[in-house]
């Protein structure tokens, strides 16, 4: 048994097309074919006229893992230079902390030897007022007072404003001289204070001392107005000393 493997598609000619009734539709082509396996067509040389796609299909490219590889490095690369980045950021802002901390810890230290300063002037006009016995003043508490005052003040120490101790210690460091130094201002204050106290009562004691004296004096020259009344040759002498 033999197989025709050829078939054809009829199409209408033009003659029926135009003498066609154009009220129904027209018929399809139809196939025309002695014989088909039971597969269908047997004889694919129909479509042979559309051509070979073949070599339309990508094709990957033949250098994918170098391309990998320098992808995967570049992303290494920007990596590396954001934590370069953040890591600069990073220590120029704690450099920048530390100078601010070093240079608050400097002017404490500032505050401080001025205190120190006052203090110490303080002390030496005090000392002169701590001489002054409490025979010597109207008011003896002014004499205990000073030396009071003069014992409880005593120079502060100047701590250290080096960098290499970080952060924190500067602070702390900053803020102890800070106080210390308000402390020894209000210290050196009340030594002055007490020491004025102590010269205006000594001023005052030597007053009262004159006025005593002199009302003694008065006293005596009464007494010796009144017994000398009827006694002196020349009572002159007598309104003279009234």
């Amino acid at each position: 048994m033999t197989k025709d493997n050829n078939f054809r598609l009829e199409f209408p000619t033009d003659t029926e097309v135009m003498g066609a009734d154009m009220s129904e539709p027209p018929k399809p082509p139809t196939v025309a074919s002695q014989e088909s396996d039971v597969n269908g067509v047997s004889d694919f040389s129909v479509f042979e006229d559309y051509g070979d796609y073949s070599n339309e299909i990508p094709v990957p490219p033949k250098n994918t893992g170098k391309i990998v590889a320098i992808v995967i490095a570049a992303i290494v690369v920007i990596a590396l230079i954001g934590g370069i980045a953040c890591w600069m950021l990073s220590n120029n802002s704690k450099k920048s902390a530390i100078t601010s901390a070093a240079a608050q810890c400097q002017d404490s230290t500032s505050q401080l030897q001025s205190a120190n300063n006052t203090l110490s002037d303080a002390l030496e006009i005090g000392k002169t007022g701590a001489k002054v016995t409490a025979d010597q003043v109207a008011d003896a508490s002014t004499v205990t007072k000073l030396n009071a005052a003069i014992s409880n003040a005593k120079e502060a120490k100047i701590l250290s404003c080096d960098t290499s101790q970080g952060i924190s210690k500067l602070k702390k460091s900053a803020k102890a001289m800070a106080s210390e130094a308000r402390s020894m201002n209000d210290k050196a204050e009340k030594i002055t204070n007490a020491a004025e106290a102590v010269d205006a009562s000594k001023v005052l004691a030597t007053q009262n001392r004159l006025k005593g004296q002199l009302n003694d004096a008065i006293e005596q020259a009464q007494s010796v107005l009144d017994n000398s009344d009827g006694m002196v040759a020349d009572d002159s002498v007598r309104v003279a000393l009234q």
